[in-house]
């Protein structure tokens, strides 16, 4: 009987125990890491600037970038040659690509209403035009994102005609428009121009032109060295 006894004192001390053993474990520690500001690139390396490409009416440019998926997107940035751009607009579109590596630059949907510039608006003193995006609550998708840019004609006279050169003279190319009740020449310099730089990472850049032949990725892996792309940027809150 007093053993019997003594057992069950000692299985009551032991179920007493139980809950100071299980306040004595702790947790694992869960961090949680802040956001900071990370730039998207299509570039791997050190890029080597090169010349710019001029955006006259009838080229589209996409640029393809590839992030961490689901990382909000609060910015875009564009690398645009330092002169004061005095005709035409250009149009910014954001377009998901279907996969990380895309065999043609889609045509929608949108992921926000496209932004038209203004030749003012494009003339940034240093080049750099960053246009703010964080209040469209945007995120990077799974295959990433094209960067599409359209440029447009002034309003009085939207319709491309050609590109001329004089054959004598100093004058360098001219842009040729049309509207219904004029025509205008302008100088080339007097339209953007997007920088651009060689690296040895993927080409990203797609070109849509007066060719006829569609989106068109520019320099492929294997036709050089180094692969030519646009300098266009995202920027984003990553962990």
């Amino acid at each position: 009987m007093l053993a019997s006894l003594i057992f069950l004192l000692g299985q009551s001390g032991s179920l007493a125990s139980a809950p100071d053993t299980i306040r004595q474990q702790h947790l694992p520690d869960v961090v949680v890491r802040p956001r900071h500001e990370a730039v998207v690139t299509p570039y791997v390396g050190r890029p080597h600037p090169i010349n710019a490409y001029s955006l006259i009416p009838g080229i589209q440019v996409a640029v393809h970038l590839v992030g961490t998926a689901d990382d909000p997107i609060t910015g875009l940035r564009l690398h645009l040659k330092k002169e004061t751009v005095k005709q035409g607009r250009l149009r910014v579109r954001l377009v998901p690509a279907g996969s990380d590596n895309p065999t043609s630059v889609p045509n929608g949907p949108d992921l926000m209403h496209p932004i038209t510039l203004t030749a003012a608006q494009l003339s940034v003193p240093d080049g750099l035009l960053t246009l703010p995006l964080h209040q469209l609550n945007l995120v990077m998708p799974q295959g990433g994102i094209f960067v599409v840019l359209e440029s447009l004609g002034n309003e009085r006279a939207p319709e491309y005609v050609a590109v001329t050169t004089p054959a004598k003279g100093n004058d360098g190319p001219k842009v040729v428009m049309k509207g219904e009740d004029a025509i205008e020449t302008t100088p080339l310099e007097e339209w953007a121009q997007l920088k651009g730089a060689t690296t040895k990472s993927a080409a990203r850049t797609w070109v849509n032109g007066h060719n006829g032949k569609g989106w068109t990725l520019r320099h492929p892996r294997g036709t050089r060295e180094d692969v030519m792309n646009s300098n266009v940027e995202l920027l984003v809150q990553s962990r």
